[in-house]
């Protein structure tokens, strides 16, 4: 292997990770890379979706037909990783270290032998001690990969990884909330993950219900959701801002984003208020005021007072605008089944 190729790699890969470049694109630019250092006809990189047991959908695919691409995106595929221990390892894989002759394996026999590709290399992307993802490379030349070359894709793969791991999209949210005084991801299957460069908090723990309650604001296609929640069940009066954001690049690995803050201007509501809010927000105001009454356990009369009295607090004409301000100020505790 060229010293000097290898040397322009290491720097090309750690441009791609300093890039604001989209996804899909840092994706591209990792596999161009390290094509430069022998000939790929083949490449899939996708990150893990650790729910459906799987890689994909793929941030990038060339070379591959659509069956092969179909192959690599299951169930199935992940389990042969499996066997070949390459969802354990972090040492890159070629096609000689397979525990079995290669056309024991579906990939091979059924996809990419008869496609023509000679071997292949596999390298698993972990941010962490967390397997975030994979690359596999193929190609058709004969000429066999060297162990120097295995060597630096090893060493390369904290970048790549780091390269693609959409938590860097999700600290980039983050800095916009003002304040922030600690965070979390959630993923798809609604486990918890640190947030890189913010503390953790225990409303944020595994198991978390604020977790759930945010997913919910964030339901029906909503990017983005502020709203308050008490810190904890010694100190119910004292609130919190919670920034809900949307997963955008990989939803699998991030569903949401989670940062808190220190309450904002609560315009002088108490926490009941917010409460109620809270109920008009999740729109049972629709329902009227009596199915609203008996969400809130409160006499009909007495609710409609205090409809009357935060539309004067907050200068809104109707149940319905009240709502809207409430939820675009962030003034409300959410109401949510699992409270």
């Amino acid at each position: 292997m060229d010293a000097k190729a290898a040397n322009l790699v290491v720097r090309d890969i750690a441009a791609v990770g300093r890039s604001a470049a989209p996804l899909p694109e840092r994706a591209s630019a990792l596999v161009d890379t390290v094509g430069k250092l022998f000939p790929v006809d083949g490449a899939y990189l996708a990150l893990l979706d650790p729910a459906e047991r799987r890689y994909a959908p793929a941030l990038h695919c060339s070379g591959f037909d659509s069956g092969t691409e179909a192959h690599l995106a299951s169930e199935f595929w992940y389990a042969e990783l499996a066997g070949v221990g390459h969802n354990v390892y972090r040492r890159a894989l070629l096609t000689r270290d397979l525990p079995r002759p290669r056309m024991e394996y579906a990939l091979w026999a059924e996809h990419l032998e008869p496609a023509g590709y000679q071997q292949c290399l596999g390298v698993a992307l972990y941010s962490g001690v967390e397997r975030i993802g994979m690359l596999l490379l193929g190609s058709g030349s004969t000429e066999a990969l060297d162990e120097p070359l295995r060597d630096l894709l090893n060493a390369l793969s904290p970048a790549m990884a780091a390269a693609v791991d959409p938590i860097r999209s999700a600290v980039a949210l983050a800095r916009l909330v003002q304040n922030a005084s600690a965070g979390a991801v959630v993923d798809r299957a609604g486990a918890i993950h640190p947030l890189p460069g913010l503390p953790g908090h225990r409303l944020l723990d595994p198991g978390s219900i604020l977790a759930r309650v945010a997913r919910h604001e964030l339901a029906g296609g909503h990017r983005h959701a502020v709203f308050h929640w008490p810190a904890g069940p010694d100190d119910p009066d004292h609130l919190l801002r919670v920034t809900a954001f949307a997963g955008a690049e990989a939803p699998a690995r991030v569903a949401a984003v989670l940062v808190l803050a220190p309450a904002g201007d609560l315009a002088a509501l108490t926490r009941p208020e917010l409460e109620l809010l809270g109920q008009l927000v999740a729109g049972h105001a629709d329902d009227g005021l009596a199915a609203l009454a008996d969400l809130a356990g409160r006499p009909r009369a007495e609710l409609r007072d205090a409809v009357a009295n935060l539309r004067d607090k907050l200068g809104a004409t109707s149940r319905t605008g009240l709502a809207l301000r409430a939820a675009r100020e962030g003034l409300y505790i959410p109401w949510h089944p699992a409270r």
